[in-house]
């Protein structure tokens, strides 16, 4: 073979050598693109804020969401502990309401005050802890304006169903798959005699300067600082596990009242409405209901890098003062 032979041969063998090489490196490539191209994507929330808010130094916001990626178009879970804060609804505006904030709502048990649940269809089951201790099952009915306050306005809401009737107060919501070790504490007004000696001493045990809750080992205190503050404590078998400041709040020339805790409520002043545990006995949930001078705000105590920190739960208007 003449050296031309050779070197056309030389040709065509490295030629072939490269085409098949190319050829492999293509089929290759597509996946290798793929997984370099995947890559976790941080959700975004906003925690609804409005009205007359209570003062209160201690709130973070926004709260580290729960990495979990959502099923059946459900929104983002918006604390360190999975789920959504609700309320129960009652069927009638007329006669005595457990709380004032309750939406009345005659075709759903629970309400949500949300706009963000547009996108999950009319039928989805989810879990509810309930105020009484309880779980159960409920279905979501639909997202929309619903009728609320002294004047009915529309206000975006999600509303449940439920196989029975529903108590007032808080309620937790939950994933069937986030359920099965979640509970509801049954929470209850802890007469003040009934205090451990160490939160509170015996002269200062008068129903207007002091008011407690309790779910299980839990207790939630207020007690009276000055005309206008209290401490608001939680304590875990007597051990302070959060404490924070509140303070009536005040409208010049029209309400100016010093702190009386004896009251059914006062604004600014909050009351715990429900208490839920989640995986294990640190992973807890506690639920403080604000009112103020035109509508409601709700705050979750829950636990954040290894300690309890309040977080913003919404506002909603209900009536103009």
């Amino acid at each position: 073979m003449g050296s031309n032979e050779q070197l056309t041969t030389i040709k065509k063998l490295y030629s072939n050598f490269i085409s098949k090489t190319m050829t492999k490196h293509r089929k290759t490539q597509p996946l290798r693109a793929i997984v370099a191209a995947m890559a976790t994507v941080p959700l975004l929330i906003a925690c609804p804020s409005g009205g007359d808010s209570p003062k209160n130094n201690s709130i973070t916001n926004p709260p580290t969401p729960t990495t979990e990626i959502p099923t059946n178009n459900l929104p983002q879970q918006p604390f360190p502990v999975p789920g959504w804060l609700a309320v129960g609804t009652k069927p009638q505006k007329e006669g005595r309401s457990d709380y004032p904030f309750s939406p009345t709502n005659p075709d759903a048990e629970i309400a949500i005050f949300s706009d963000e649940w547009s996108g999950v269809p009319s039928g989805t089951t989810l879990m509810a802890l309930t105020p009484g201790g309880l779980k159960e099952e409920v279905k979501f009915r639909r997202s929309g304006q619903e009728p609320y306050g002294c004047d009915d306005l529309p206000t975006p809401m999600a509303t449940f169903t439920a196989a029975q009737a529903m108590p007032e107060g808080g309620f937790w919501l939950l994933p069937a798959a986030k359920a099965d070790r979640a509970k509801a504490i049954r929470l209850v007004e802890l007469p003040l005699s009934r205090l451990p000696s160490n939160l509170l001493p015996p002269e200062k045990r008068q129903a207007t300067a002091a008011r407690a809750w309790q779910g299980g080992n839990l207790i939630i205190l207020l007690a009276k600082q000055t005309d206008k503050k209290a401490k608001l404590s939680i304590t875990n078998n007597s051990v302070e596990i959060f404490s924070s400041s509140v303070e009536v709040l005040g409208l010049e020339g029209s309400y100016d009242e010093p702190l009386d805790l004896s009251t059914r409520y006062q604004p600014g002043i909050p009351q715990a409405i429900g208490v839920f545990q989640f995986d294990s006995s640190s992973q807890q949930a506690i639920v403080l209901w604000y009112p103020s001078f035109e509508g409601h705000h709700f705050q979750v105590v829950a636990p954040k890098e290894g300690k309890m920190e309040l977080f913003k739960a919404g506002y909603v208007y209900s009536c103009a003062f």
